[in-house]
């Protein structure tokens, strides 16, 4: 019966030794393709293929071909972290108006959207349900943090080839308008980073995009990316167009007035809303693609412009020139060169003709004035100017620092408004500086830095704010049992609704305002509720995951996070545990922390080892003792 007994319990450990090693392997396996196949340069050619491949947004999708802007970040290998909240998931992040480090596969966050950073600044995000997929300069959306995205690996040093072009990793970024000489080569790297040489395919640390050489035809790399871009041969320039004509096609519309942007050669939603805008304006199909007529319009628009300031001269010169002519018949045969009307109602011979042609001189000569400069554009350049009135990309700077520093809450739209001048002027209060209607470079450059002051309620949370030391309100809000859902960073009315229901159980003021104080009493009530909870209750796993995730916890990371907030060139480090969806192929495995599973394999290991160790010398011990009496 003993032996029977032993033989099934070491059947029964070496099923469990059998199970915990193919789950540590799995477990293993999983981290291993997740860092493998999640990369920057691989996100980047992702989100570039959606594009091309015009996915829809849907929201709420994760799924490829319909996806909202978190969706198509989390579809690619299931990562970004929490998707309500990706920023928050991040281990490294600064604001996008002190530069956006030069790496492939960034995010991009703004209030309510994010998008991903492909290099040489231009971005890819899902935008609306009107949009869909967007593809363009960053500047066309105000955004205001860049950081890297939770579950993708970026390359340090080294070569990675995106897109068809080669570029080179130093120290964490890819090296711009420079030169440099590798195993015995010189490579000279353009404004934009691309090598003028290709290195050995072997010196590839990341590979996960190229143009196809087979002149157009698609083909998907090991992460189903297809390597084709959308060629049209019909000679319309549109939305994705790149080259010599777009940077022609963008002059122009700089020469007539409708683009106020960078020459890039890259025709985005920007210029097409420019073309749309020139379209209208010319009673032209307005549909946003440049073609013969379009070009025609544009390659003309410089002859009004010249009328405007030569014709009304000329004209005027005429008509008073005409009463010095001895011979009346002479003068009305002068105005009658240029002026038909007048000539055709005249007969000299019956009547004089110097009041007539004067009079149909100055009528022509009015009519002239007035339509000679209808050509001209009907929406003169906007002034970017940090004043009131002003509009461009420096005013969308200023609004997003402003808010950063909590002084301004209206959008970030580059339009200089009277909320956008009561928040300057603020600023220039509590920073003690000479307040002005227009904003000098000077303190243009001192607000921009990280010198910059603090509106004095920066740290008293309210309706309007946004960051991580609102998303750990939220958290702590609904830890302790006021608030529902989930912590957006969004400082709402929900949000504010919860704070003044937790200040009326506090007996504090009730102004739904998140100080110090209240911050305070709402931590003591939580870790009061902790301590009066059984201690079979307690969390048990915390102990175990705190060694990967020290020496920050989930509530210190976001606390340091928001108190970095003026030092956005040294961002504080936070490590954060999410559940994921991983991606690979058509399958979708649905997995926790991959740092829990570790662990939780390794125990089973351990535990399954010993057992079988014990089994083992007991049964050698009782072989002995069965010889010794055999003997």
């Amino acid at each position: 019966m003993q032996n029977s007994f032993q033989k099934t319990g070491k059947a029964v450990i070496s099923l469990l030794l059998a199970v915990a090693i193919i789950f540590s392997i799995i477990a293993v396996g999983t981290v291993s393709a997740f860092a493998a196949t999640s990369t920057g340069v691989g996100l980047s050619a992702y989100c570039l293929n959606a594009y091309y491949e015009q996915w829809e947004y849907v929201w709420g999708g994760a799924t490829p071909g319909a996806v909202d802007c978190s969706g198509l970040i989390y579809s690619y290998n299931g990562v970004g972290g929490i998707r309500t909240d990706m920023l928050a998931s991040s281990s490294e992040w600064g604001y996008v108006s002190s530069g956006i480090p030069r790496i492939h596969g960034l995010g991009l966050h703004m209030p309510g959207h994010v998008g991903v950073y492909v290099g040489n600044g231009l971005a890819v995000d899902a935008r609306s349900s009107y949009y869909d997929m967007c593809y363009g300069s960053i500047n066309e959306l105000r955004w205001v943090e860049w950081f890297k995205i939770y579950g993708v690996s970026y390359p340090t040093t080294g070569w990675v080839l995106y897109n068809g072009d080669s570029y080179y990793y130093e120290n964490g970024q890819y090296v711009v308008s420079t030169s440099r000489t590798l195993d015995g080569v010189k490579y000279t790297f353009g404004s934009d980073g691309v090598s003028n040489i290709e290195p050995p395919t072997s010196a590839y640390s990341q590979t996960d995009y190229s143009a196809p050489s087979n002149g157009g035809s698609s083909s998907n790399n090991s992460n189903g990316n297809s390597n084709s871009k959308p060629s049209y041969n019909d000679g319309i320039l549109r939305v994705g167009s790149e080259g010599n004509e777009v940077k022609k096609l963008q002059n122009a519309l700089i020469s007539a007035g409708y683009y106020n942007e960078d020459v890039t050669g890259y025709f985005g939603q920007y210029t097409e809303s420019c073309v749309k805008q020139f379209q209208k304006d010319m009673g032209l199909l307005c549909d946003g693609e440049v073609g013969p007529y379009t070009w025609a319009a544009l390659d003309s628009y410089e002859a009004p412009t010249e009328k405007i300031t030569e014709a009304p001269t000329d004209k005027k010169t005429e008509p008073t020139q005409a009463p010095t002519y001895s011979n009346g018949i002479q003068e009305a045969t002068d105005v009658a060169t240029d002026f038909g009307e007048a000539a055709e109602a005249t007969d000299p011979a019956t009547e004089p003709v110097t009041d007539a042609a004067t009079e149909a001189a100055t009528e022509a000569s009015t009519e002239k004035k007035t339509e000679a400069p209808t050509p001209a554009p009907t929406e003169p350049p906007k002034v970017d100017k940090l004043a009131l009135g002003g509009e461009g990309t420096k005013v969308s700077q200023l609004q997003s620092r402003l808010a950063e520093l909590r002084y301004y809450f209206g959008d970030i739209d580059g339009v200089f408004d009277q909320d956008t001048y009561d928040a300057m002027q603020a600023y220039f209060k509590a920073s003690e500086l000479k307040p002005v209607d227009e904003m000098t470079d000077d303190q243009f450059a001192l607000l921009l830095s990280d010198a910059a002051v603090k509106s004095p309620d920066y740290s008293n949370l309210q309706l309007g704010y946004t960051g991580t030391d609102v998303t750990a309100l939220q958290k702590l809000l609904i830890e302790a049992g006021f608030m529902n859902g989930e912590a957006s960073g969004i400082f709402d009315e929900k949000t504010q609704d919860a704070v003044k229901l937790a200040q009326t159980n506090f007996a504090l003021e009730v102004d739904g305002i998140a100080d110090a104080e209240f911050i305070k009493a709402l931590e003591a009530q939580i870790k009061a509720a902790e301590e009066t909870e059984p201690e079979t209750e307690a969390p048990t796993p915390a102990p175990t995951e705190k060694p990967t995730q020290a020496p920050t916890s989930t509530k210190d990371g976001e606390t340091t996070k928001a108190t970095s907030v003026t030092t956005a060139t040294k961002p504080e480090t936070k490590t954060t545990t999410v559940a994921s969806t991983t991606t690979q192929g058509k399958g979708t495995a649905k997995t926790g922390s991959t740092s829990t599973f570790i662990w939780v394999a390794a125990i089973l290991f351990f535990i399954s080892t010993l057992s079988l160790a014990v089994f083992t010398t007991q049964g050698n011990k009782k072989n002995q003792i069965g010889r010794y009496y055999r003997k």
